[in-house]
């Protein structure tokens, strides 16, 4: 026999006639009061009372939430909201009510309470995606001229760059910019709504009137011309008195600034193709060769097909 605490409604209780007693919390589901009563054919005996006391299971809620978005690099501290006794992060990577949290996954929390009693709550932290992207139309100019810089990849932009150079409007994901000197590397900074930022970078080169005699004191006669139609004579660009053994980067772009091909170690066997094999059309191309990120050559190439 039992009754809640205070409540003074006796209830009959299942196997109360059985020498153990197993109390199902859905009928009896608060403290309650218990006694032993034994009885035979002569007499019968009443135990004092006995106090259960239920035990509810501890609360826990995460905050500032339970998915949570971060920037790359970036962290949040994540707090629990309970009345238990104790915590455990990850099977006990971390413990306590709060911890900074960096990494992107999920996380998973047991809150202990009275007779070790627990709670679980699962965390999922992930990151933001913003990737920056820039461009320069045209990538080779003529000394003086501009060229234009976009970017994508955010809500608010920053341009700068390796050298002095003007810019149109430097807080825009596009504006026109005149590099100072020949190579110029721009940078631009983006940033999204959630403020997590990324940076990406362009090359604009600036061309000289007529490059090949500003080489040719250094190499020679640098080779302009190559027509690729397989009769052994001048169907590739071969550069090999310029790269000298050494691992020069080789690099192909339209003269609107547009790569159409590259090579990190340059085997002197560029024949007007692009990267992916197919024959460029008859026209002017330029080429930068470059050393350790030291331009060696940068030089103008004309590709005619079917001569």
């Amino acid at each position: 026999m039992a009754y809640p605490s205070g409540s003074g409604s006796w209830l009959n209780l299942a196997n109360d006639t059985m020498p153990w007693l197993t109390v199902d919390t859905s009928i009896v589901a608060d403290t309650a009061d218990y006694r032993l009563v034994l009885t035979n054919e002569t007499c019968s005996y009443t135990s004092n009372e006995t106090t259960i006391e239920f035990v509810n299971f501890p609360t826990l809620a995460i905050q500032p939430g339970d998915s949570l978005g971060i920037c790359v690099y970036d962290s949040i501290l994540v707090s629990v909201v309970s009345n238990a006794l104790s915590y455990s992060w990850n099977g006990g990577l971390w413990v306590g009510g709060q911890n900074y949290l960096s990494q992107p996954g999920q996380y998973v929390i047991e809150a202990t309470g009275i007779n070790a009693c627990k709670t679980y709550d699962t965390l999922d932290i992930y990151n933001y995606a913003v990737v920056a992207t820039a461009t320069a139309s045209p990538q080779i100019i003529n000394p003086g001229d501009n060229t234009t810089l976009s970017a994508t990849g955010g809500t608010s932009y920053y341009w700068f760059a390796d050298s002095p150079s003007y810019y149109s409007n430097q807080q825009s994901a596009t504006t026109l910019a005149t590099p100072s000197k020949d190579t110029t590397t721009y940078y631009i900074q983006v940033q999204d709504l959630n403020g997590c930022t990324d940076t990406a970078s362009v090359q604009v080169f600036v061309s000289e009137q007529d490059s090949t005699i500003i080489y040719a004191n250094t190499y020679g006669n640098i080779q302009n011309v190559i027509t690729p139609n397989g009769d052994g004579m001048n169907d590739i660009l071969d550069l090999s008195g310029i790269t000298n053994g050494d691992p020069c980067e080789f690099t192909v772009y339209t003269r609107w600034g547009t790569p159409v091909y590259n090579q990190e170690v340059y085997n002197n066997a560029w024949g007007g193709t692009t990267d992916g094999g197919a024959q460029l059309e008859d026209g002017t191309y330029y080429f930068i060769l470059t050393h350790n990120n030291e331009i060696r050559v940068k030089s103008a190439v004309t590709v005619l097909n079917n001569i």
